[in-house]
């Protein structure tokens, strides 16, 4: 479903001539060899990705679009700087809300009690823990904070 919400979007920006144009074709070519990738490790030709595997491509895109943006501000280059902003909110409507702060910090505590974790030593476990529980509604850094802060 949101692989064919992707495509709706692409052929409207192709229409209209947006500027998103460049980004959602750059996002299809990530799924596309996503695609490929699993179907040459399961040998099966029909092979296509679900809504979890097309959302995880779509993390990735995000995160690495992220890192560009903070390259870019180091490099204070103000034209690619708007440039990966703007791609940015056109892959950041793709994926769901990060979970609240509150919530996040709730959840760290009960797997903290849960596992007895009381050292930062511990912390592999928790965060393993809470990343299951998480499930993508939470950066794993945010989790690693939280985990750490909560730890020491």
């Amino acid at each position: 479903m949101l692989k064919e919400q992707i495509e709706k979007d692409l052929v409207a920006a192709m229409k209209n001539k947006e500027r998103r144009l460049s980004i959602l074709r750059m996002l299809r070519a990530a799924l596309q060899n996503a695609a490929i990738e699993k179907r040459t490790k399961a040998k099966d030709l029909k092979a296509e990705l679900d809504d979890k595997e097309t959302l995880d491509v779509v993390r990735r895109q995000v995160k690495q679009l992220k890192e560009s943006l903070q390259d870019f501000q180091n490099g204070h280059r103000a034209d690619l700087v708007e440039k990966t902003k703007e791609e940015l909110e056109t892959l950041e409507k793709y994926v769901p809300a990060a979970l609240p702060e509150s919530e996040l910090e709730k959840i760290v505590e009960e797997t903290i009690k849960e596992l007895g974790a009381a050292t930062p030593s511990d912390a592999g476990k928790v965060m393993g823990a809470v990343m299951k529980k998480v499930a993508g509604c939470a950066e794993g850094t945010a989790v690693k904070e939280m985990v750490a802060k909560k730890l020491s």
